[in-house]
């Protein structure tokens, strides 16, 4: 019975096994198929992402090339603008992905007003970099119609990501992805119009890249001309000018470098600090715009001169007079009068003041000349006079200053940053003289132009006679009057080597008179009280050999010690009642300032034009600054030992 059951057990087993062989089923064909298709697509999208990745990294790669493409073809400014970029990797400052930048609107804002401080418009190719803007928005607004049409794109959103990476992406990454339901399904021919559509777009991004290179380019060499003009090229002062401007961007290279990295870090406030904070150039900068409407409106009206002219005249040469002040802004009065009245004389004594004239409120020929001076030369004066200031050493926020202003023949005290006092001084003369000692002739009595450090006060100096001034001037007084040396105090002391030094005690006779202002400088030059106080009463005050001569010198000393050596004016006093030398050593030095410029402006605005008595101007407008080897032989040259 049990051999009967363990039978009928295995028969079951055995029929139970044929049936589940008889349910399984083989892999259909088509199944195969879809796994395929599917592993076929994922290679595809692959290959697709690899060839958009790759686009990508090469276009941001292509950044340099195409900006030192761009900057191959400018002439200046290739070394500073590559140290710029190469210090922010090549990122780009004055645009965004959506525009211009702020560093691009506030550069952009302030060389639209370059004309105002006298520079020219075209020096910095702002039509090019308008254009490139232009060019670039127009590009940028293209790009962001390529992407919309992507926004919303299954592809776009599900490799995105992929695309945007920086390193090699794999298969496995897309299958991760893809099993994760990042990505949706997507079709062959949907992944071939993506990838149709991101083409365009990288395309679209490649010519807007080249846009944003030359806008970078452009304004990155603007802003450093602008630089350069506004703070370091000089091209007015007769002998610091440079010789190779076209060179000046590697000669002042470091320094546009650091101005490029102070305006990255607040480009408003750099800009606004860039032209000379001084009021005299602001107000030279409103004065320009005045007079080129002058001369847009045709000029000044001639003033035709025949006689002198003074109150109580009548006739058309008045009326001549009374429009041609007006359009200065001088108070005239009624400009449609012909008579010659007291509104029209102190007008006539402002301009006089204005021009270096004495102030007789009396026309003469020589006032009528200077009236008749076509509006556009004064434009021209105002334009120079603005590029003086910016070569100016001035350093304004200095609390206490001297300023010589040569062709002014006035020295200036500026007290934090107020014009507080005026004293008229004598420069030097412009006549061709000889240096026997120096074996030097030539133009060798100006005044220079240098900035220096008043570092001590003499009272009752004494005044050492420099030997060319004994051989050329005192020898010959001597032979006409033998008691020339005593009479005027001099004295003659004989030196250990067998030199004679010669010097003048001081007194009433002593030509420094009371007063000496010392500040060491290459040229010898001081400032000093004279005897001849007469010559103050010239309107050109071109006498001395070079010194300056100061006009009421008590009043400037008593200033100067008072502040820079705590002495009262009782105690200056004092030491200068007896007679002596004494020699004051100042605990605060005082900055003194030596310019040539020949425009001014009074404390109502009005421009002030000087004698440009030792011809800068005349030789600026000529195109001989920066003087040759030749011009500066025709100033000073060599000449044999004069015995």
């Amino acid at each position: 019975m049990l051999r009967k059951t363990l039978l009928l057990l295995l028969c079951g087993l055995a029929v139970t096994c044929c049936a589940s062989k008889q349910h399984e089923k083989p892999v259909p064909p088509r199944m195969e198929r879809v796994t395929k298709v599917e592993e076929t697509l994922e290679d595809e999208t692959l290959a697709v992402v690899e060839r958009l990745r790759s686009r990508r990294v090469a276009l941001e790669k292509k950044r340099k090339a195409l900006i030192e493409e761009v900057l191959a073809n400018e002439k200046m400014f290739k070394k500073a603008t590559l140290l710029t970029l190469e210090e922010r990797g090549y990122e780009f400052l004055f645009s965004t992905e959506e525009g211009e930048s702020r560093w691009a609107k506030a550069l952009l804002k302030f060389l639209e007003s370059v004309e105002d401080h006298a520079l020219k418009k075209e020096s910095f190719d702002i039509y090019r970099i308008q254009q490139a803007k232009t060019d670039m928005l127009l590009e940028m607004a293209n790009l962001q119609a390529k992407k919309a049409r992507l926004v919303g794109d299954k592809v776009f959103e599900a490799l995105e990501g992929l695309i945007g990476s920086k390193e090699p992406v794999t298969l496995e990454q897309i299958s991760l992805q893809k099993k994760e339901g990042k990505s949706p399904p997507f079709s062959k021919d949907e992944l071939s119009g993506f990838e149709k559509k991101f083409v365009e777009y990288l395309d679209t991004e490649e010519k807007t890249l080249l846009h944003r290179a030359r806008f970078e380019v452009w304004c990155q060499v603007a802003f450093f001309r602008l630089v350069l003009d506004m703070k370091f090229l000089k091209i007015a002062h007769p002998f610091k000018a440079d010789k190779e401007p076209s060179k000046a961007d590697i000669t002042y290279l470091d320094n546009l470098v650091k101005m490029f990295d102070e305006f990255a870090k607040d480009p408003e406030g750099f800009l606004a600090s860039l032209p000379p904070k001084h009021p005299y150039y602001w107000a030279l900068i409103d004065a320009l715009k005045r007079y080129r409407q002058i001369v847009t409106e045709g000029g000044f009206i001639k003033v035709h001169f025949s006689s002198k002219l003074k109150k109580g005249a009548k006739g058309s040469t008045v009326l001549e007079l009374r429009q041609r002040l007006s359009q200065e802004g001088y108070d005239v009065g009624d400009v449609s009068s012909p008579s010659f009245d007291e509104s029209l004389e102190k007008a006539l004594k402002h301009y006089q003041e204005t021009h270096g004239f004495e102030p007789t409120g009396i026309l003469e020929e020589k006032h009528a000349r200077s009236l008749n001076v076509e509006a556009g030369r004064r434009v021209k004066q105002i334009e120079l006079g603005l590029q003086r200031w910016r070569e100016s050493e001035i350093d304004h926020s200095q609390p206490f200053y001297l300023r010589v202003n040569i062709p002014e023949f006035k020295l200036e005290v500026w007290i934090d940053g107020k014009l507080v006092r005026k004293h008229k001084v004598i420069v030097g003369n412009n006549n061709w003289d000889k240096d026997p000692d120096a074996r030097i002739e030539g133009r060798i009595n100006r005044t220079k132009i240098f900035s220096a450090l008043v570092k001590q006060v003499v009272l009752n100096p004494k005044w050492y006679v420099p030997a060319r001034i004994r051989r050329l001037e005192l020898d010959y007084e001597v032979l006409k009057e033998p008691d020339y040396f005593e009479r005027r105090k001099f004295k003659v002391k004989v030196l250990p080597d067998g030199r004679e030094e010669i010097y003048q005690e001081s007194g009433e006779e002593n030509v420094l008179g009371k007063v000496k202002f010392v500040f060491p400088n290459p040229y010898g030059i001081f400032m000093h009280d004279t005897n001849q106080k007469e010559l103050f009463k010239s309107e050109i005050r071109a006498f001395s050999h070079g010194c300056i001569r100061l006009e009421k010198p008590l009043e400037l000393a008593y200033m100067i010690l008072e502040r820079c050596a705590s002495m009262s004016m009782e105690r200056v006093q004092s030491l200068l009642a007896t007679q002596k030398e004494h020699e004051i050593e100042l605990t605060t030095f005082v900055p003194i300032y030596v310019e040539y410029n020949t425009v001014g402006v009074d404390e109502h605005g009005h421009v002030e034009f000087y004698s440009d008595v030792y011809r800068y101007d005349r030789d600026f407008f000529e195109g001989k600054i920066p003087y040759s080897e030749e011009e500066l032989k025709l100033l000073m040259r060599k000449i044999p030992r004069i015995d």
